[in-house]
């Protein structure tokens, strides 16, 4: 296990979570270990082999900085073995997103996510996800392949709360007053 260090900042962007959330997450030695119980499965190890790796790797890292191979064995580690993945952790580069994030930019809702959503390797017609505790975080180009943007997307219902802009002509429809603007 070839111990990668970044910036939390850069590990929360890859997360799509707030810098906190993930320094809080990092900083808990009893819930990494009890996530990588759980995931134990995709190792080939005993426990006490991986719990002992889990406390060595726990030292702490200068503030600010996380240990991405950490996250990678407690949440996600059918990811650990792609350096790709681990590069892009520790580049910062967004790849996850919350499943209630998401329903906002795409025209998806969350309780779809969560019924859809595969949590483990990738499998093909399928929404990659990792499970963070209770968050349900969803692969963003997964879903950018299955559905469209909400402000791209133009919906002719008089019911509509937010204002749309009607295509190849000069005015707005507002339909919370349902007046010409």
């Amino acid at each position: 296990m070839k111990k990668v260090i970044a910036r939390t900042k850069n590990l929360a962007l890859y997360l799509g979570l707030d810098v906190e959330t993930v320094s809080r997450f990092m900083r808990n030695g009893m819930l990494l270990k009890e996530a990588a119980e759980r995931n134990l499965i995709h190792y080939a190890v005993d426990k006490d082999v991986l719990m002992a790796a889990i406390d060595r790797e726990m030292q702490r890292s200068a503030r600010g900085y996380v240990n991405v191979t950490l996250w990678f064995v407690a949440f996600a580690p059918w990811l650990l073995h792609s350096s790709v993945e681990v590069k892009r952790a520790a580049a910062g580069v967004p790849t996850w997103m919350k499943a209630s994030d998401i329903a906002e930019i795409f025209d998806v809702s969350a309780k779809t996510l969560s019924r859809n959503a595969v949590i483990g390797p990738e499998q093909p017609h399928a929404i990659s996800a990792v499970r963070v505790r209770r968050t349900l975080l969803c692969r963003v180009s997964d879903i950018a392949e299955r559905y469209p943007r909400r402000d791209r997307v133009i919906k002719g219902d008089p019911r509509i709360w937010r204002d749309c802009q009607k295509i190849n002509s000069g005015f707005t429809w507002n339909f919370r007053h349902g007046n010409e603007s």
